[in-house]
C-alpha cells in the first residue's frame, strides 16, 4: 500500500512538491478533490508509470514530463522512484484519459484494435506467458542495472565537462561557455589531436590579454623625417650638408690686421668686440661709455682693422647656422604604447628603443657642432677646430628606416582594430584548445568515452531485450485473449449505464477486434459521456482479469464522470463501490461536486463504521483497526507567474457541506466572522463567492429569467421593507453598495468601481448586507443554513 508521495519535481504543475509532516498519509480509501487543470491527471500519471514500469516513453507517455522526478513511500517503508520503476512490483491499475487513448478506439467506421482480456483457456500459451512475465522481471532488473551504470558513467563525463566548461568560461571571459561547448569542440577536433594545442606561458598570457581586451582606437602613423634649410641661397640637405658647411666655416681664415693681445685672448677679444659694437651703435668715438675717459682718435681705426668685414661676416654666418641647427629638435619617443595590442608591443618597444639611441647620437653630434661653431665665432682666428669634428652617420636614413618599421606595426594594429572581434575569437579559441589539451592530459577522457560507449551499448541491448520480451507478451496476450468474453462483459456494463441495449460492442469479421454499434448500426457521433462509459466499462473488465488480484491491488480512478449526466454519475459511483469495496487500496480524484459528495459520504460512512467497530474491539481488549478513508484536495498557488500544485488536507467546509450552495454560505459566514482585517486577495475572492451565492438564492426566490441581478435585489429588498412603515429596513444606498461589490467588483466591468471598493470595511459590510437580505427575506431558510454549518 502506498502511504505518501514524498517528492514530485518538474512533474507538470507539481514543480517542487514534498509531503508535509502534518499531512496524514494515504489510507486504504482516498478521495482527492480538485478543479480542472489543478493536476489530478498529472498525479494519476505517477501511478500509471508504476503500472507500466516506465518513467518516460514518447509512444506511451505523450504528456509525461521527460525530466519529471517522483518518489513514492510504501507501507513497508520501501521507496519507489522514477528511475527504478522498471523493477516495480506494486500491482497497479489506473483509469485516466491516457488509459482511454491507449486502449479504446472510437473509429466507428472500421474494426478497432483488439481488446486484451486474459482467459483461462490455452494452458500451454498461458504457461509461456507466465514464463515471459517472469523473464520480464529479470530482464528489467538487468536493464535497470545497465541504465544505472550508464547514468553513473555519463555523470562522470558530465562532471568533467562541466568543470572544464567553467574553467574555459573564466579563461576566455565568456560566461555563456558551458560543458556542451567543450564537448562539441572535443568532438570537432578529435581527442587525439590536442597534443600540439597547448600554449607556452607567454603565449597564454598574450592571448588572455587579447581575449579580454576591448576594441581599441586606430593610431596615426609617423611622418618621415627630413632635414633641409637655405644657407647663403643654397639648400642644405641632411646632416651631411650641415657637416660640409660647418667644416668650411671652421677652416675659414679671417683677413684682418690682428691685434696680438686680442688674438691670443678670446675672452678679451669677445669683450672688446662687444664694446666696439656698442660704441659704433651709439656713434660714441671720443669718450669711453664705461669709464667716461677720452679715447684716442686712432684707436677705433685700429679696432676696425682687427674686426674686419671677413671677421664680422664669419660671426654672422656662424650665428645664423647655429640658429638653424638649434631648430632641429629631435626628441625621444615613449617606449611603452599601451594603446597597442599586446602582441605588437614587444616589437614596437624594440624599434622605439633603437630610434631613441639614434636620437641620442644626433643630439651629441649636434651639440658638438654648436660648441665648435661658437668657439670659432669667439675666435675667428682659430683654424684648428675643423680637426675636432667628424662626418656624421646617415641619421636621416636610419631614423626613417625605423619609422617605416613602426608604421608597419601601427598599420597592423589598425587592421586588428577593424577586425577586433575576429582577433578576440581567435585568441579565445587558442585558449579554449589550450585548456582542453591540458584537461585531456590531466584526465583520461578517452577512457571516459570508451567506458560510456560500452555502458550505452549495454543499456541499449538490455532495453532491446526488454522491448522484445514486452512485444512477445503482448502478442501472446492477444493470442490467449478471450475477446468475446470481454465484449460480453463490457456490454453488460453498457446496458446498466444506459438502461437499455442502445450502445453495444460486436466482434468484427476476424473476431480480433470490435465495432461499436448503436441499435445495430455502426455508431456515429458518440458523445463524450458515451465514450467514457465504454472506456470505464473496459477498465472494470480489465481489472477482473484472472491474473489480477483486486484485493491486493492499487486502483487509481481519475475523473470517471467528467462528461456524464446525473444518471451516469450514480451508476459510475455504484460500479466503483461494488467492484472496489474490497480493493487493496483505492484512489479517486474528481472535480465534479455531485460525484465528490457521493464518494465522500461513502467514505465517511466507512470511517464511522470502523470507529464503532474500534470501540467494540477496545472493550474486548483487541487492537484497533486504522481508519480506512482519507480526504485530500489539490491546490494551486501562483508563484513568480507560475502555478504550483500541492496536495493538502481537504478543506473542512468541503467535508461538511453537501452542496455548492451551503459550501458558499459557509465561506461567507467565515468571512463575516473574521476579526482580523481581510487581505485584498480575500476581498477579490469574496466578491465572486458572494455573487455566485446570491445568484443561486435569487434564482429560487425570484424564479424569472426576465430580471437582471440588480432587479432581483430590489424585489427582495422591497418585500423586506414592506414590514416597516416608518422607514426602510434596508436603504437604497445599502442595496447599491451590495450590488457594486458582488457585481461590479467581481466582474470589474467598470475600472473605477474596482478602485472605489478596495475599502476593506465596505467589502465586509457588503457581505453582511447580503447575509442580512437572505435572513430578512427568509428567516427559516437562513436558520436551516446556519444549522447545517454546525
Amino acid at each position: 500500500m502506498i502511504t505518501k508521495i514524498t517528492k514530485l519535481k518538474n512533474f507538470g504543475i507539481f514543480q517542487d512538491f514534498s509531503w508535509k509532516t502534518n499531512l496524514q498519509g494515504f489510507s486504504k480509501f482516498n478521495l482527492i478533490y480538485g478543479w480542472n487543470r489543478t493536476g489530478k491527471t498529472t498525479l494519476s500519471r505517477v501511478f500509471a508509470s508504476c503500472e507500466k514500469k516506465c518513467a518516460y516513453d514518447e509512444d506511451q507517455f505523450r504528456q509525461y514530463p521527460e525530466n519529471g522526478e517522483f518518489e513514492i513511500k510504501t507501507k513497508d517503508n520501501t521507496t519507489v522512484k522514477n528511475n527504478d520503476i522498471a523493477t516495480n512490483i506494486l500491482p497497479i491499475k489506473v483509469f485516466n484519459q491516457d488509459f482511454i487513448d491507449d486502449n479504446i478506439s472510437f473509429d466507428t467506421a472500421n474494426s478497432t484494435r483488439p481488446i486484451v482480456y486474459v482467459s483461462e483457456e490455452d494452458i500451454e500459451s498461458k504457461k509461456r506467458l507466465e514464463k515471459l512475465k517472469t523473464d520480464k522481471v529479470n530482464l528489467e532488473e538487468k536493464y535497470q542495472d545497465a541504465m544505472k551504470d550508464y547514468l553513473a558513467k555519463k555523470e562522470v563525463k558530465s562532471v568533467f565537462l562541466k568543470g572544464l566548461g567553467i574553467t574555459i568560461a573564466n579563461i576566455v571571459f565568456d560566461k555563456t561557455y558551458n560543458k556542451t561547448d567543450a564537448e562539441n569542440k572535443i568532438n570537432e577536433i578529435g581527442i587525439d589531436n590536442f597534443a600540439d594545442k597547448a600554449l607556452t606561458d607567454d603565449d597564454r598570457k598574450k592571448y588572455e590579454e587579447i581575449s579580454k581586451s576591448p576594441a581599441g582606437k586606430e593610431l596615426p602613423v609617423f611622418s618621415s623625417f627630413e632635414l633641409k634649410f637655405l644657407f647663403n641661397d643654397e639648400q642644405i640637405l641632411g646632416f651631411e650638408g650641415i657637416f660640409s658647411i660647418v667644416k668650411s666655416l671652421l677652416d675659414k681664415k679671417v683677413v684682418s690686421e690682428t691685434l696680438e693681445r686680442l688674438k691670443d685672448d678670446q675672452t678679451l677679444n669677445a669683450w672688446v668686440k662687444q664694446g666696439f659694437d656698442l660704441h659704433k651703435s651709439k656713434d660714441a668715438y671720443t669718450k669711453c661709455l664705461f669709464c667716461q675717459n677720452s679715447i684716442n682718435t686712432g684707436f677705433f681705426d685700429i679696432l676696425s682693422k682687427h674686426f674686419s668685414k671677413d671677421y664680422i661676416e664669419l660671426q654672422e654666418t656662424i650665428s645664423f647656422l647655429v640658429t638653424e641647427i638649434n631648430k632641429i629638435q629631435l626628441t625621444k619617443m615613449f617606449i611603452q604604447n599601451n594603446e597597442l595590442y599586446p602582441d605588437l608591443q614587444e616589437n614596437y618597444n624594440s624599434n622605439v628603443n633603437d630610434f631613441n639611441k639614434i636620437i641620442e647620437k644626433v643630439n651629441i653630434w649636434k651639440q658638438l657642432v654648436i660648441e665648435l661653431l661658437e668657439k670659432k665665432s669667439e675666435n675667428p682666428f682659430d683654424s684648428d677646430l675643423s680637426e675636432m669634428i667628424s662626418k656624421p652617420d646617415d641619421f636621416i636614413y636610419a631614423l626613417n628606416s625605423i619609422i617605416e618599421d613602426l608604421n608597419l606595426i601601427i598599420t597592423s594594429h589598425n587592421e586588428k582594430i577593424k577586425n577586433h572581434s575576429q582577433e578576440v575569437n581567435t585568441a579565445r579559441e587558442k585558449l579554449e584548445l589550450h585548456s582542453i589539451a591540458q584537461a585531456l592530459e590531466a584526465q583520461d577522457y578517452k577512457k571516459f568515452e570508451e567506458d560510456l560507449s560500452q555502458a550505452a551499448g549495454e543499456e541499449i541491448q538490455t532495453k532491446e531485450k526488454v522491448n522484445e520480451n514486452t512485444k512477445n507478451i503482448t502478442t501472446l496476450e492477444q493470442k490467449t485473449s478471450n475477446i468475446g468474453r470481454a465484449v460480453q462483459k463490457i456490454n453488460i456494463h453498457l446496458k446498466e449505464f444506459f438502461g437499455r441495449e442502445e450502445i453495444k460492442l460486436e466482434l468484427d469479421g476476424d473476431k480480433k477486434g470490435y465495432i461499436i454499434k448503436r441499435e445495430g448500426h455502426p455508431a456515429k457521433n458518440l458523445s463524450e459521456g458515451e465514450k467514457t462509459a465504454i472506456a470505464f466499462s473496459y477498465f472494470i473488465v480489465k481489472v477482473e482479469e484472472k491474473e489480477f488480484k483486486v484485493k491486493e491491488a492499487i486502483i487509481f480512478i481519475d475523473d470517471p464522470i467528467s462528461s456524464f449526466d446525473s444518471n451516469f454519475i450514480y451508476h459510475t459511483f455504484s460500479l466503483i463501490k461494488n467492484h472496489f469495496n474490497e480493493v487493496g487500496q483505492l484512489f479517486i480524484s474528481t472535480h465534479n461536486f455531485q460525484f465528490f459528495n457521493l464518494v465522500k459520504d461513502w467514505f465517511i460512512k466507512k470511517n464511522r463504521n470502523i470507529e464503532e467497530n474500534n470501540k467494540e474491539r477496545k472493550l474486548l481488549g483487541k487492537e484497533e483497526k486504522l481508519t480506512p478513508c482519507e480526504f485530500y484536495m489539490i491546490k494551486c498557488d501562483l508563484n513568480e507567474g507560475k502555478r504550483k500544485a500541492k496536495i493538502i488536507e481537504l478543506d473542512n467546509t468541503l467535508k461538511k457541506n453537501k452542496s455548492e450552495y451551503t459550501f458558499l454560505f459557509g465561506l461567507l459566514k467565515d468571512f463575516d466572522a473574521k476579526t482580523e482585517e481581510a487581505t485584498f486577495e480575500e476581498i477579490y475572492n469574496i466578491a465572486n463567492i458572494g455573487r455566485r451565492f446570491f445568484d443561486i438564492y435569487a434564482d429560487f426566490k425570484v424564479p424569472t429569467n426576465s430580471c437582471e441581478q440588480k432587479e432581483k435585489i430590489d424585489i427582495l429588498v422591497k418585500e423586506i421593507n414592506k414590514l416597516k412603515l416608518d422607514e426602510d429596513k434596508i436603504s437604497k444606498a445599502t442595496c447599491d453598495k451590495l450590488f457594486w461589490l458582488i457585481n461590479g467588483f467581481s466582474h470589474n466591468s467598470d475600472p473605477t468601481s474596482a478602485i472605489e471598493h478596495k475599502d476593506k470595511s465596505e467589502s465586509k459590510e457588503a457581505i453582511r448586507i447580503l447575509l442580512n437580505i437572505v435572513k430578512e427575506s427568509d428567516p427559516k431558510h437562513y436558520e436551516i443554513l446556519e444549522k447545517n454549518l454546525i
